[in-house]
């Protein structure tokens, strides 16, 4: 489920399936915490469709099941959190001693179910945990959006806007890198969409313009095409919301159930 959160996949599902009904189910999993070994009841998704990379979040480049409280996992006994598809990936013996430091003075409201800890709450730990472990720019600047989004929709104007700023910093050091410029449409595009929500729409108009004549590229010269269609779809939509004015968040109430 990693790679769910990726536009790559989005491309390959929207190019290869069909739109069947748009629903998203989940089910339940035992899941074992990779720090104190603690056995979790969680929730894991089941199905899923291409439909999911055309719901609003989209207007964020953030994705299901991103945009879902039940993707972020909180162990109910050591309090580690964070989201499902780092839960074995990220976490691993080096980070065990300094994760316990960090966890002893973390505290989580009591509840009989892991979705019914806030959202937030399990955020702000789950942050301290990618602290530890560590996150390249992109994974980061993800994050932080992720955070924004979450802070937005739970009526937290200020939290959203400082997670978008932060956010904000590291997609225009992305844009910027040499190092990234297989990926600068998708960077800069990024930059539009968060100068867009923190109320800055001639910002994002020009990020739109400086992405709108890139092209992605890759050792897979199809998926990147594709990419770089859905992003110039994406660029489109985003200058409609911008000619008519729309600043607003994009999150309805169907991406995150």
């Amino acid at each position: 489920m990693r790679a769910a959160l990726t536009l790559a996949l989005a491309v390959g599902l929207l190019l290869a399936a069909p739109l069947p009904a748009r629903a998203t189910t989940w089910g339940p999993a035992q899941v074992e915490c990779p720090l104190c070994g603690h056995d979790n009841a969680f929730e894991r998704p089941m199905s899923y469709g291409s439909y999911i990379y055309r719901w609003p979040s989209r207007f964020q480049l953030i994705f299901w099941p991103a945009t879902e409280g039940r993707s972020l996992y909180a162990c109910s006994s050591c309090r580690l959190t964070c989201f499902m598809w780092d839960w074995q990936q990220r976490i691993t013996a080096e980070h065990h001693a300094r994760l316990r430091e960090v966890l002893a003075d973390v505290t989580l409201p009591a509840a009989d179910s892991y979705r019914k800890v806030p959202i937030l709450d399990r955020l702000a730990v789950a942050e301290k945990v990618y602290e530890v472990v560590g996150l390249d720019p992109v994974t980061r600047c993800r994050l932080y959006r992720t955070v924004g989004y979450h802070a937005a929709k739970q009526g937290q104007a200020e939290r959203a806007r400082a997670a978008r700023q932060r956010a904000l910093d590291l997609a225009r050091a992305l844009a910027d890198d040499p190092a990234q410029a297989a990926e600068a449409k998708e960077h800069r595009v990024v930059v539009a969409c968060l100068l867009r929500l923190l109320g800055d729409a001639d910002g994002a108009r020009a990020a739109l313009d400086a992405a709108a004549g890139l092209k992605l590229a890759g050792d897979d010269a199809a998926r990147a095409q594709g990419r770089t269609e859905y992003l110039d779809e994406l660029i489109a939509d985003l200058r409609k919301r911008l000619d008519a004015g729309d600043l607003s968040d994009d999150a309805p109430a169907r991406d995150d159930h």
